[in-house]
């Protein structure tokens, strides 16, 4: 197993000849870049879980950064959250919010009235290296693995060299490696089942890492008369836009618009279609971000996209 091997990586660290710590000048943000448009995607695997999950058991998980929330006292960054199956379908959709605290210099989340440290992590990303092969632990249950320049990181097929800072946390159960200029490239660890998230894909700051993997594939037994959103256009958009939708047959169609936050901002409309009939949405006053559409018929069929609001 992939991850138990790399748990073992950071749970036994055989100590090498003491060495003074790697000097870190990069700069603490470069470890977790949050720019509007920033995209990663992941190979998420899952193990001691019932053996009939698959393919829920490997998926493929998308994060883009969508916008900013205010909640509570801070300004988090709002992370669109997709999973999709192995041959492209989306199974599952959410929010995250996440902000770089620049004074402990670690990932907080909103937890309640408060805030918590992502992952349950206690290193700041501003925590010096250790001696090569060492630990350095920053607070109970968690520490510094002795990584640092120069290193391999893998994203997809592409090979990497650049700064990485590893942490092991014993409160979550994960080790965690941040790379600078590209994000989080693996997530691994165990707390009631284990999971392994390596990085397969990322454009961040408009550089490309690694192969995107494929969505809207058609399964292998296509339903041509299935409900479907053929186009929806110009994207992004200003004002009005066109929904280009496929039903099955003449019928009525009801059309619900959600921000990022889940909100709907555009109620049941309904409306009678024919097979490739175009429908028109009015976004003017919409502000800008990234919204849901869906289309539903009466018998229960529906079909989702995407669009931006300029």
């Amino acid at each position: 197993m992939r991850w138990f091997a790399l748990l073992l990586i950071f749970c036994v660290c055989v100590p090498l000849a003491a060495q003074d710590p790697i000097p870190d000048t990069t700069e603490v943000w470069r470890y977790f870049p949050l720019d509007m448009g920033d995209v990663w995607e992941y190979r998420a695997e899952f193990e001691l879980l019932p053996p009939d999950c698959f393919p829920a058991c490997v998926q493929n998980w998308r994060r883009t950064v969508v916008g900013d929330s205010v909640i509570g006292d801070f300004t988090y960054k709002t992370i669109l959250l997709e999973k999709f199956n192995l041959i492209g379908e989306e199974i599952d959709s959410s929010t995250e919010f996440y902000r770089l605290d620049t004074l402990s210099a670690e990932i907080r989340q909103p937890n309640g009235t408060g805030e918590m440290s992502y992952g349950g992590t206690r290193c700041g990303l501003d925590s010096p290296f250790p001696p090569e092969g060492e630990q350095m632990e920053c607070e109970p249950g968690s520490n510094v693995t002795g990584e640092g320049y120069d290193r391999q990181v893998e994203v997809g097929t592409d090979i990497v060299f650049t700064t990485v800072k590893s942490f092991w946390t014993l409160f979550f159960g994960g080790a965690f490696r941040f790379a600078a200029d590209i994000g989080m490239v693996s997530n691994v660890g165990c707390e009631g089942s284990c999971w392994d998230y390596q990085l397969i894909y990322a454009n961040v700051g408009g550089v490309t890492y690694g192969t995107p993997f494929p969505v809207g594939v058609e399964p292998e037994s296509p339903r041509s008369s299935a409900l479907r959103i053929t186009s929806a256009y110009p994207n992004p958009l200003t004002g009005r836009f066109l929904l280009d939708v496929a039903p099955t047959k003449p019928e009525a169609l009801k059309i619900n618009v959600y921000d990022v936050l889940g909100r709907r901002i555009h109620a049941g409309e309904e409306l009678v279609t024919i097979d490739g009939s175009s429908v028109g949405l009015d976004a003017t006053n919409w502000p800008r971000g990234l919204y849901l559409i869906r289309v539903t018929t009466a018998d229960g069929q529906t079909a989702t996209a995407r669009i931006t609001r300029q």
